[in-house]
């Protein structure tokens, strides 16, 4: 949002703040933001009538950017489906506050997705704990948190809201896509693995 005693604020769902210290001013006159967009890696660029930006000098055009930059890394491989190959990939960065939303693709039909969230990097072969676990698969995060997917087609996605806590910033937390096959009976009839995603926790 914009603002005429700060030119671009943020709501945290109680109060306004600065964002990046603000921006200032020209002698007697007000801030005026007129464009503004957010960048890939998370920072907002804004353009406008103000002389400085965050306390350094900027007429007009700046970049703000995050000293605590929020970040999203694949690691490890997924096994294949019938669909393909599992991917996860991010499709947002997981910003303080905000949603951290990915896709999965490769889904094979008449699958339930579920995603894994948790803490700690490993690597079980999904064999060595059920005995639908697919020969390549694995699972790479420890399971603290788990949601039940959106599939459709061969397409999972996953939302997950992440609490508007400071403590939160430079937390690393893992997630990973498992889509469980069934048969049309209902029994399950293999379980497969994405790769995972390593996401820390930023803010602006």
């Amino acid at each position: 949002s914009t603002n005429r005693d700060q030119g671009i604020s943020r709501w945290n769902g109680t109060t306004w703040s600065s964002v990046a210290g603000g921006l200032e001013p020209f002698q007697a006159q007000v801030v005026d933001v007129r464009a503004f967009a957010a960048t890939p890696s998370g920072g907002v660029v804004v353009g406008g009538e103000f002389s400085a930006a965050g306390g350094v000098a900027s007429r007009d055009l700046a970049v703000l950017s995050s000293t605590c930059p929020a970040t999203a890394a694949s690691y490890g491989t997924g096994c294949s489906s019938a669909a393909g190959p599992l991917v996860i990939r991010a499709d947002t960065l997981p910003w303080l506050g905000a949603s951290f939303r990915t896709t999965t693709t490769g889904v094979a039909a008449n699958s339930v997705c579920f995603g894994v969230i948790g803490f700690t990097q490993q690597a079980l072969p999904l064999g060595s704990l059920l005995p639908q676990g697919q020969p390549g698969c694995s699972l790479l995060t420890s399971t603290e948190i788990v949601l039940l997917l959106a599939t459709t087609g061969s397409v999972a996605r996953a939302q997950f809201a992440l609490p508007n806590s400071t403590i939160l910033i430079g937390t690393t937390f893992r997630q990973q896509t498992l889509p469980l096959e069934l048969l049309p009976s209902g029994a399950l009839a293999a379980v497969r693995s994405s790769n995972a995603l390593a996401a820390t926790i930023g803010a602006l």
